[in-house]
């Protein structure tokens, strides 16, 4: 199941309160995130992807540089 548009603007951060956008592949490491992630705005947290279902939980959570 892919993760769609209309999926990805109910959702924000729970860290933030951002809105999230799907990662390009030059946003990643594919290593770190094999079946991609979602980034906020700003694009200081990265949340990844796994078996078609973004993880928003703090624990999985990227900070970003």
């Amino acid at each position: 199941m892919p993760v769609t548009k209309e999926l990805i603007s109910a959702l924000r951060c729970p860290i933030t309160g951002q809105a999230l956008k799907l990662a390009s592949s030059e946003d990643l490491d594919a290593e770190a995130f094999p079946e991609g992630a979602l980034l906020t705005e700003d694009g200081s947290h990265a949340y990844p992807i796994r078996d078609g279902f973004p993880i928003l939980l703090k624990s999985e959570v990227v900070e970003r540089p």
